[in-house]
């Protein structure tokens, strides 16, 4: 079962989702407000925007924050899956939306959108972020640790990427935080750890043994878990000991 902290940071998507169709519903941006009433206007809008908040998650699972390039290719395809989902239901709706230039104006956008939602999201993580207590600034470990529950704290064994969440398991137990994995591994450069896949972290002396899984590298952790290990990490594992 989720704690406390957990379910009010998985209210966040739904908060924003919620604000932003509320204002669009209320002032009808992109001509809506001329074209549809407001409650065909509050559907309208919650359905775009709900679209683009699931979709952008979609990314967040898929992307690769050590491959620019293709979390940059992602979202161009985000953009145009949904610039297309949305061409098409305003074809169905106002009799005008026709055309190339139209799409390319829906592109431009659909795009605009993106960012403002980006900075949205960026903003609530920043407020919900804990301030640093001076007194463990030395201990990367423990000033990481602030940001879970106490009763889940002790020493990291693993991290694992859950969308905009970072499960951080302990030998106390687990928690979800509102965190990237990438900014945690940055935190954590001076813990003896490793980024051995794009959705995992391990602790080295949290990994209890090594295994073969369909021709694949996993690590068996202290918790039970099993790691998988990817080929651009392999090499990096190997010379931290973590490979036989």
């Amino acid at each position: 079962m989720l704690e406390p902290l957990t379910q009010r940071q998985l209210l966040v998507p739904l908060l924003i989702w919620a604000t932003l169709t509320v204002l669009a519903g209320l002032t009808g941006p992109f001509g809506t407000f001329e074209s549809l009433g407001i409650v065909v206007r509050c559907v309208y809008w919650a359905g775009v925007i709900g679209l683009s908040i699931g979709l952008s998650m979609v990314v967040h699972w898929l992307k690769d924050d050590q491959a620019a390039l293709r979390t940059l290719g992602l979202w161009l395809v985000y953009a145009v899956v949904l610039s297309c989902i949305i061409q098409v239901l305003n074809m169905a709706l106002f009799p005008v939306w026709r055309g190339w230039e139209r799409f390319a104006l829906l592109f431009a956008n659909v795009a605009m959108v993106a960012v403002i939602v980006h900075i949205l999201v960026w903003i609530v993580e920043w407020s919900l972020r804990p301030q640093s207590n001076p007194s463990k600034a030395d201990n990367p470990e423990q000033l990481f640790l602030t940001k879970v529950p106490l009763n889940k704290r002790g020493a990291l064994i693993r991290l694992e990427a859950q969308d905009h969440y970072l499960k951080v398991v302990t030998d106390g137990g687990e928690a979800l935080i509102l965190m990237r994995l990438s900014d945690a591994v940055d935190r954590l450069a001076r813990v003896d750890g490793l980024h051995v896949h794009r959705s995992h972290w391990v602790r080295l002396d949290a990994v209890a043994q090594h295994m073969r899984r369909d021709g694949r590298d996993v690590l068996l952790m202290k918790d039970g878990f099993e790691v998988p290990v990817s080929r651009r990490s392999k090499s990096a594992a190997k010379a931290a000991g973590l490979l036989a």
